[in-house]
């Protein structure tokens, strides 16, 4: 397979549209977020892989095609897993046009043991909740803007420009085209909600609390902050976690976020 360059990426749209419910497809193929495509014919692929360049990586066409199932072998053990492994990233989380692949999976990594993972997307049909406990003392909202990411000397702001800069080409595109807040209380940052994927008006969140800051609420602010302005910007907000994800689920149900639907991905880790 062979990588397909940014202004064919039209071309695959048609092959991912079981995926499609899932945003990353849509912000990756839309160039909001970093990521690549590969194909098994440039001018009309019959399948494509999808990667975010971070643990996420999904693959549409006819598991039944040996050819096709030897280049992704290839592909994924190659390319893909040693470029993941030299930046630190500890796995895959696979997700597949169809559950026809499932029964292919120990051919395509050998030597590795994919692991299939229940996860559920949410959608927001009302105003979210806003939290009304107030923030403790000392405590505020920041939001996650380029003079934040660029001159911010606050404690754990290394990690949110992390997160920033594995989803968005820039801090401009970021800011531009997406949101996030962070909650601040003396020179750090205990926690964060930042959106990591753009289509359109709809942006999908995640939220991280640094370890000695978690238990105290401080996520559900900070996605709340993040999901007041959707409303006033008139844009959907998405959310979704693995099910053995309880703070992430605990946060979404806190905001008003209710179930769309269940589906199973497949973990894969390097070690």
């Amino acid at each position: 397979m062979k990588p397909l360059y940014p202004p064919f990426y039209d071309r695959v749209r048609p092959l991912f549209t079981p995926l499609s419910t899932n945003l990353a497809v849509r912000s990756i193929l839309n160039r909001n977020s970093i990521g690549r495509v590969y194909v098994d014919a440039q001018e009309q692929p019959h399948a494509a892989l999808l990667w975010s360049l971070m643990d996420t990586v999904m693959i549409a066409g006819d598991p039944a095609q040996r050819e096709l199932r030897s280049e992704l072998r290839r592909l994924l053990l190659q390319e893909l897993l040693p470029d993941a492994r030299s930046r630190g990233i500890p796995g895959f989380t696979l997700y597949f046009d169809s559950t026809r692949w499932e029964p292919y999976l120990p051919a395509l990594l050998p030597g590795l043991t994919p692991q299939p993972v229940r996860r559920r997307a949410f959608h927001l049909p009302q105003p979210p909740k806003i939290e009304s406990k107030a923030l403790p003392p000392g405590a505020s909202l920041q939001r996650i803007d380029v003079d934040f990411l660029l001159f911010s000397n606050l404690i754990n702001t290394r990690q949110v420009r992390s997160w920033v800069y594995s989803f968005w080409p820039t801090p401009a595109d970021f800011t531009e085209q997406g949101l996030g807040f962070a909650v601040v209380k003396g020179n750090t940052v205990c926690s964060w909600c930042i959106s990591v994927y753009a289509a359109g008006r709809e942006l999908e969140f995640g939220v991280e609390t640094a370890v000695a800051h978690r238990g105290r609420s401080f996520a559900t602010h900070a996605a709340a902050a993040c999901l007041q302005e959707c409303a006033e910007r008139d844009i959907i907000p998405h959310w979704q976690c693995s099910l053995d994800n309880t703070p992430s689920l605990r946060v979404a149900e806190k905001l008003g976020f209710v179930p769309k639907r269940d589906y199973t991905a497949h973990w894969v880790p390097f070690t």
